[in-house]
């Protein structure tokens, strides 16, 4: 909401010191002085009314090019704010706006460019760039401009959301068997952790819960489970049924990490990883279950819920136990 600069009594005040005479007071100024204190008064106050309004209203800023403009989430690095943006050519760059201007940063190469998934790592901006072999690397922007870092092998490259962990950066790597690795940048070269078996690989994002790094994994029999990454080692934790296992949308609560979790009757429950053992959360009803990542709200984790009619409703956990919140119209 605006707020004027001056109250509407001081407004008065000043009207009135203005136009009377000196010694007058207010009850001894003329009718016509009053009709003319009333219209100057009425035209300060929609002045003052235009200015709050304008003030809160969008600006639209300049695209530097005639392209299709902004197309991602922006992220701050440095005093700028930088996002995908599709230029003319209907390539991608990285833009760059100062509060002011928006300017687009050089591709170092002619592929398709900007892919997404910025960080910022040992005080440089990383991402994922999709290069003219339509393979994608991992770019690193230093503020002035953008080098891309060689992949270990010919594979697909950069895949998912990146993460620091230990001082490193990983992400998922697509290799050159078409299957997904956990690879780690030091700041120099990319080098791949092997799989603990000869499935298909990591899938989602990595989350760090404790002291170590934590991925969905698609096994040899293609089941998901819950990868562990110590730093050395990846091991497996086993799923607590012979459902489809891990599917995503990670989250520590109250130190533990609950996932989103497929079970053998294919219904989405919540699970809850201790450190050592993966356990389910019973389910409030038969419904398809859990269908939206978790949140924190307060001190209760929401998340949306199918019930057993195929009606949505939220669902609360509050460490303990599961509930779900009645709709407002009784479906």
């Amino acid at each position: 909401m605006f707020q004027l600069p001056i109250s509407f009594h001081q407004l008065i005040s000043v009207m009135i010191y203005f136009n009377t005479k000196k010694g007058n007071s207010f009850s001894k100024i003329k009718s016509n002085k009053i009709k003319s204190i009333t219209n100057l008064l009425f035209f300060c106050i929609f002045c003052l009314l235009s200015t709050a309004v304008n003030s809160q209203s969008i600006n639209l800023f300049t695209n530097p090019d005639g392209g299709s403009g902004f197309s991602s989430s922006p992220i701050v690095f440095g005093s700028n704010l930088y996002f995908k943006y599709q230029n003319t050519n209907n390539l991608y760059q990285l833009a760059k706006f100062d509060g002011t201007n928006i300017t687009l940063i050089s591709n170092p190469e002619g592929g398709n460019g900007f892919d997404g998934n910025p960080i910022v790592f040992n005080s440089n901006l990383y991402f994922s760039y999709k290069n003219i072999n339509n393979i994608d690397q991992l770019a690193k922007y230093d503020g002035t401009n953008i080098s891309l870092i060689t992949n270990p092998d010919g594979g697909g490259g950069f895949t998912g959301n990146p993460i620091v962990f230990n001082g490193n950066l990983y992400f998922n790597y697509q290799n050159i068997n078409n299957k997904s690795q956990l690879a780690k940048y030091d700041g120099n070269n990319i080098t791949l952790i092997n799989n603990p078996d000869g499935g298909v690989g990591f899938t989602g994002s990595p989350i760090v819960f404790g002291s170590n790094l934590f991925i969905s994994y698609y096994n040899i029999n293609h089941i998901s489970q819950l990868a562990k990454y110590d730093g050395t080692n990846l091991t497996l934790i086993n799923n607590p049924d012979n459902g489809q296992g891990y599917n995503g949308n990670p989250i520590v609560y109250q130190s533990y990490l609950y996932i989103n979790y497929l079970n053998n009757s294919a219904n989405h429950q919540l699970a809850k990883f201790d450190g050592t053992n993966l356990s389910l959360i019973p389910n409030p009803d038969n419904g398809v279950g859990i269908i939206s990542a978790p949140i924190l709200f307060g001190n209760n984790l929401f998340m949306a819920y199918s019930n057993t009619n195929s009606n949505n409703q939220l669902l609360k956990y509050d460490g303990t136990n599961l509930s779900l919140i009645s709709n407002p119209d009784g479906n």
